[in-house]
């Protein structure tokens, strides 16, 4: 849905920076899915590399977007749009300051094994998470006077009245 709002709303000369967004989300769905599907303790390598890939595409796509939004944006905005830019600013400033204390934990769980350390960092991580799912609930503000239209094609062969439930 962001691809299209984006080609509508962003300046011609940024709309490659939408797609770079898109990319990155979708890349950050699978690092998501890569999480799920590999659970820390039992394959810790492919956890952290999931999780890293996480850190890095979301952290991009949040910028990417809120930046289109705030410097690219030329069409007016309504006030729910203003509402989701102004809980984008705040969640964006969250997830950086929980990705940055979570960082400087794990180094220091790492380093000096200090008891009660990985611990906090887990809170600090789900800091991480839940920000990020907050930053994509702002959506519902950005589409919340537009209509979703999902429909299928159905196209009907001769063929399909002459089947075996017919006879």
């Amino acid at each position: 849905m962001y691809r299209s709002y984006f080609k509508q709303g962003v300046a011609p000369k940024y709309r490659m920076l939408g797609e770079v967004a898109f990319i990155s989300y979708v890349l950050e769905v699978i690092s998501l899915l890569m999480l799920s599907f590999a659970p820390s303790r039992e394959d810790f390598r492919t956890h952290k590399n999931s999780f890293a890939c996480f850190l890095v595409v979301s952290v991009l796509y949040m910028l990417l977007t809120f930046c289109l939004l705030n410097w690219c944006w030329i069409r007016p905005r309504s006030d729910w749009e203003k509402t989701g830019h102004r809980l984008k600013k705040l969640l964006v400033k969250a997830n950086a300051g929980c990705i940055l204390v979570a960082l400087y934990l794990y180094y220091r769980h790492n380093r000096y094994c200090e008891p009660g350390m990985y611990s906090i960092f887990s809170i600090f991580e789900y800091g991480v998470v839940l920000t990020n799912m907050g930053y994509h609930w702002t959506s519902y503000y950005d589409f919340y006077d537009r209509m979703l239209h999902v429909w299928r094609k159905i196209t009907t062969s001769p063929m399909t009245y002459f089947s075996s439930n017919y006879f």
